[in-house]
């Protein structure tokens, strides 16, 4: 069943790429949060790294005008990681 082998590689390949997961927004509409999200995932994070980040970030016209990273509510703390987020966001 070369299907099924095929299916298990790619699988494994999937789990293995390090991605982004949106817990929980407040104060957007589901539109929003769904954009959010999907922009989030596609950035390209480095492997060997996880944790949770909490950020707070205004916006203004549909772009992040300020951005704060709440240090006591996360978990993760390699700053590599946490500035290609920041600026991926401030993009």
């Amino acid at each position: 069943m070369p299907q099924l082998e095929d299916l298990k590689t790619l699988r494994k390949k999937e789990s293995s790429v390090p991605h982004l997961q949106v817990v929980s927004v407040t104060g957007l509409n589901q539109q929003m949060i769904s954009l959010l999200t999907q922009y989030l995932q596609a950035i390209q994070l480095p492997r060997g790294f996880g944790g949770d980040l909490v950020f707070e970030f205004q916006l203004n016209q549909g772009r992040v005008r300020q951005l704060l990273l709440n240090e006591e509510a996360s978990s993760l703390k390699e700053q590599t990681v946490i500035e290609l987020i920041k600026r991926s966001l401030l993009a």
